[in-house]
């Protein structure tokens, strides 16, 4: 049965606006978020802090594969959302549909697409496990809102995980 949690992006704009209208401070999140691992967990803690509604926004896997290798990802995005939607810190999954390169124009242009159709009050990250946080930065300043950016150092990665298990014999 699909989470209440997980919208489309349609749905997502409508219900934002409402809570917005209400004053209340909308944090978004991307990623991949493919091993939840306890870095994830963190930053997802950091953001609720911050902020009254939380949303991640779910790579789909064909860019995942693009950006991460062909082995990528170990959990496809209905595994990956459901698993997000039990997370209490965070209120709201949708799926990021375009097919994209991270890092390229396309991805870019994607992205601010996305932060002007839902058009949240922070963008947050961990810049030590986001290859990609200075494109945040850069995206939050364009549209003018918070940039939160949790200062933990790396503690874990989804690749580092399944490296490490790729070495181990079972």
């Amino acid at each position: 049965m699909k989470s209440q949690k997980i919208k489309t992006l349609n749905e997502l704009q409508k219900t934002l606006h409402i809570i917005k209208r209400r004053g209340r401070k909308i944090g978004l999140i991307t990623g991949c978020f493919d091993i939840i691992h306890i870095g994830h967990i963190k930053l997802f803690r950091f953001a609720k802090k911050h902020v009254d509604t939380l949303v991640v926004g779910l790579d789909n896997d064909k860019s995942i594969k693009l950006t991460k290798g062909q082995n990528r990802p170990i959990h496809d995005f209905r595994k990956r959302s459901e698993t997000l939607s039990e997370l209490t810190s965070i209120d709201y999954i949708f799926q990021i549909k375009a097919v994209f390169n991270h890092g390229s124009k396309d991805s870019e242009k994607y992205h601010s697409a996305i932060v002007n159709l839902l058009k949240p009050t922070h963008i947050i990250t961990a810049p030590a496990n986001d290859t990609f946080w200075k494109q945040k930065e850069e995206r939050a300043k364009k549209f003018k809102i918070k940039f939160l950016k949790d200062q933990r150092k790396k503690n874990s990665s989804s690749t580092s995980i399944i490296n490490a298990l790729l070495k181990r014999e079972f």
